[in-house]
């Protein structure tokens, strides 16, 4: 596979470890195992990683290609029935930079929000499994009790994953979180746990706990 491309926030949080550091990694929507991908380049590394995606049409390549896939959408709450996932598709999805190839898929605005204004088209809705990210890490019994880096790209829905963490319980060391329109909520949350902005990357910014 030759499809890897990112934004730089893998390798830009890859320099916040020691370089022999071999830490746990959660991709919550997590969508391409390579394409623009925060994980992946930690898995290569050797990195405790988990891919957290819930749009079927996703998950036969993730698990072909990486190791840990979880198929949930995360929310702040765990229904005990299934919800709607709303799968645009887009002729692009990717960074406006110079010599990135275009590519049509399902990522951008796909997830449990319906987006009324979207650059793509309503391609169809599928039922998911829906859980809090706390339901899902005790869920699975993973071997782990601390986050290294956490990642969260749900497209306009990354407040209601934050509700479902226990930060407090977790501790990511460093949090990247897609914030396209730059709004304030998830930066007040996040400062109110001792995280600190130090970076912003594409739609994403990148937080780091400092108590």
């Amino acid at each position: 596979m030759n499809e890897y491309f990112t934004e730089g926030v893998a390798e830009f949080v890859m320099t916040q470890f020691p370089p022999d550091f071999l830490g746990v990694c959660i991709d919550v929507g997590a969508n391409d195992p390579l394409w623009l991908s925060n994980s992946w380049l930690f898995e290569k590394r050797g990195w405790a990683t988990y891919c957290i995606e819930p749009n079927p049409n996703c998950i036969p390549k993730l698990r072909k290609y990486r190791k840990n896939v979880i198929p949930f959408a995360c929310s702040d709450s765990s229904p005990d029935e299934p919800m709607d996932f709303y799968i645009y598709e887009t002729n692009w999805a990717g960074p406006n930079i110079e010599g990135a190839p275009v590519w049509t898929g399902e990522g951008a605005d796909t997830g449990l929000i319906k987006h009324e204004n979207t650059r793509g088209k309503l391609k169809e809705v599928a039922k998911v499994t829906v859980r809090a990210l706390d339901y899902i890490l005790g869920y699975h019994g993973l071997p782990i009790d601390h986050i290294d880096f956490l990642s969260i790209d749900v497209e306009k829905n990354e407040m209601s994953v934050l509700r479902g963490l226990d930060l407090t319980k977790w501790k990511p060391t460093i949090i990247s979180i897609e914030n396209e329109f730059k709004t304030i909520d998830q930066h007040a949350w996040l400062t109110s746990y001792g995280y600190k902005c130090i970076n912003r990357l594409g739609v994403n910014d990148i937080y780091r706990l400092f108590f």
